[in-house]
């Protein structure tokens, strides 16, 4: 009877958001529409001059007295959405899931403005399955931000710790996790045209899943960009890493890496590494020697739409299936347009190989998937602290063992509020 009544008092909780958000609407669809009944009537003035930041603007939220007085935000999402395959599994179990997110942020300076530089954020989620009630779960993230700028020195400091119960392709199931991660970075500008990068990164994983291994890795690297003309830079540096398995032999690697910077025209530019990978392991298995890469590209070919891909390539160790490793290949697309003053639609898109194999003795990593996914979204920015996203997403994974093999189908909507 406990848990019965729980269920509705959140789900009391999500309809009175959802009544609330449904009156802000209205009342901002009011307001527009009486703007737009005045105007219709004004005549427009003979000439026109930008207002002062300070003047008063329709588009003011009822929550921007805060900007001013102290360096705190909050936000609030509630998310709602049908899953036909909430375990992704090839025999499928449906559900409708409800996410409740609400966050608070600090900023401490502006970044890429002040010297020193510091965001907070704590986002809890309460997440609530309508029929699978056992998967009823509290997520958390959290994440620390630092950074310090000196003459020609910038260091950043960048702690993250994500409490997690989401499905992964990898387990075909949904995983409860714990992962913390630090990363710190100094980037030293030697001259105009010669800069120094250095970064350490160290990820703490933990499993809650009964037969699935804690994985605690760290990695470090150091390589100089050089800018050989005004749009391209190259570089080269080594990267470091071992990893921890518990309960399985653990890993160490060295990789050459080639970076590249080329900002081809004022709307596009590509960020891209590349080069090899050599794995040892504490077993009595061959070394892995194999090519590693990251790209990043990014168009603007007119105001209002904007376009990006990525591709990579990385290898791993398996947190469920012990002794193993697998190599992720993968691309991935967007496309965003602006429809009008306040609508956008988009469309999001990736495929990835994932190819297993043997880090440990009697293991013969015979697994190999291929997951794509499509997703299609409409965005409605109604006011600067109100936000209305819905969308769809199809996923598959056709895998060589029929019993991760799977595809799932999602569709819901998101509110957000920012204040």
């Amino acid at each position: 009877m406990n848990v019965t009544r729980i269920k509705i008092t959140w789900a009391t909780g999500a309809i009175a958001l959802a009544a609330l958000t449904i009156n802000l609407f209205i009342s901002s669809l009011a307001r527009a529409d009486d703007a737009a009944s005045t105007a219709a009537i004004t005549p427009p003035p003979a000439t026109t001059t930008d207002a002062p930041a300070s003047a008063a603007s329709p588009d003011k939220g009822p929550f921007d007295w805060l900007d001013n007085r102290i360096p705190i935000h909050f936000t609030l999402s509630y998310t709602n959405y049908y899953d036909d395959n909430i375990y992704i599994s090839p025999k499928k179990t449906s559900d409708y899931i409800f996410n409740i997110s609400p966050g608070v942020n600090y900023a401490f300076g502006t970044a890429g403005q002040t010297d020193n530089y510091l965001t907070l954020k704590y986002i809890p989620t309460i997440q609530e399955y309508y029929t699978n009630s056992q998967q009823d779960a509290v997520n958390q993230l959290a994440n620390m931000y630092y950074e310090h700028n000196f003459t020609k020195l910038k260091l950043s400091l960048d702690q993250n710790y994500d409490k997690n119960n989401q499905t992964s392709i990898q387990a075909g199931t949904i995983v409860q996790s714990s992962i913390f991660s630090t990363t710190a970075n100094a980037n030293y500008a030697y001259s105009d045209k010669l800069s120094i990068m250095a970064d350490f990164n160290q990820t703490l994983s933990y499993y809650v899943n009964p037969g699935y291994s804690n994985i605690y890795t760290w990695q470090g690297g150091a390589y100089f960009l050089y800018q050989i003309t005004p749009k391209i830079s190259l570089g080269v540096g080594p990267n470091f890493g071992t990893s921890q398995i518990v309960h399985q032999p653990s890993q160490t690697w060295e990789q050459g890496l080639a970076h590249l910077t080329y900002n081809v025209t004022e709307k596009i530019n590509v960020i891209a590494s590349a080069g090899y990978e050599d794995r040892q392991f504490d077993a009595n298995v061959p070394d892995q020697v194999s090519g590693v890469f990251s790209l990043g590209a990014y168009w603007t070919p007119f105001e209002g739409t904007s376009v990006n891909v990525n591709g990579y390539r990385h290898n791993d160790p398996s947190y469920s299936i012990g002794g193993t490793n697998y190599t992720a290949t993968g691309v991935g697309a967007g496309i965003r347009q602006k429809m009008l003053e306040k609508f956008y639609l988009g469309l999001n898109g990736g495929y990835e190989n994932d190819a297993y194999t043997a880090a440990s003795v009697g293991i013969t990593g015979a697994r190999n998937d291929n997951y794509y996914y499509i997703h299609p979204y409409f965005q409605w920015d109604a006011e600067k602290w109100l936000q209305f996203v819905a969308y769809y997403q199809y996923s598959a994974d056709e895998s060589n063992l029929s019993s991760v093999s799977f595809n799932d189908n999602q569709v819901g909507f998101t509110l957000n509020l920012n204040y």
